[in-house]
C-alpha cells in the first residue's frame, strides 16, 4: 500500500459528488486505512507503531487547526488528540464556606459626668456678667461698625473734606 493513501483522512461526504460517497470503492479504501491507523494510533505496540501514531496524530492536530474541518473530525478521533469534550477543563467550582461570626452586644451603660453642663458653660464663656471693659468696647466696635454700613460715617468724612479744603484755598 501506498504511504499517502494509508494516511490520508477522508473527505468530508457531500451528497451532491458521488465521488466523495462511501460507495465509491476508492474513498472506501482511504476510509478503511485511515480506520485502521486509528486503530493502530490508539495502541501502538512497536516503535514503528508509536512513530505512526504520532504522525496520525500530528494529521489530526493540523485538521483540528483549520477551523472548516475541524467540524468534520469525529469522537474518537478528538480523544485521540485530547480536544474531546469529557477531557477537556472543566472549571473547578469551589464552595464558598462562610464564616459563622457570634456577635456580641454590650449594653450601653451611659457615664455620669463629673462637672455639670451649667458649670462647663459658665466657665467658658467669653465675657463675664455684669457691665465690663469688655462688653462696653463690644457695644462701642458694634456701634462703629453700623455706622459705617449705613453711611453716617461718611457724611462726617465728607463734612471735614469740605472744612479742609476751604482752609487750602487761602494759601494762594
Amino acid at each position: 500500500m501506498n504511504k499517502l493513501t494509508d494516511k490520508q483522512r477522508p473527505a468530508p461526504m457531500d451528497l451532491q459528488d458521488k465521488n466523495t460517497w462511501i460507495s465509491n470503492p476508492e474513498v472506501r479504501k482511504i476510509s478503511d486505512a485511515w480506520e485502521n491507523s486509528l486503530d493502530q494510533a490508539k495502541n501502538p505496540k512497536t516503535l514503528e507503531d508509536r512513530i505512526e501514531a504520532k504522525d496520525t496524530r500530528r494529521r489530526i492536530m493540523q485538521h483540528y487547526n483549520n477551523l472548516k474541518s475541524r467540524k468534520t473530525l469525529g469522537d474518537d478521533e478528538l480523544l485521540l488528540i485530547g480536544k474531546h469534550k469529557s477531557q477537556l477543563n472543566k472549571p473547578v467550582v469551589t464552595p464558598v464556606i462562610t464564616p459563622v461570626i457570634k456577635t456580641e452586644v454590650k449594653e450601653f451603660i451611659p457615664r455620669t459626668p463629673e462637672i455639670s453642663l451649667n458649670e462647663i458653660i459658665r466657665d467658658k464663656a467669653r465675657m463675664k456678667p455684669g457691665i465690663t471693659k469688655d462688653l462696653i468696647q463690644l457695644q462701642s466696635d458694634i456701634r462703629k461698625n453700623v455706622d459705617y454700613v449705613m453711611g453716617r460715617d461718611a457724611k462726617l468724612e465728607s463734612e471735614k473734606e469740605s472744612q479742609d479744603t476751604t482752609t487750602g484755598e487761602q494759601y494762594d
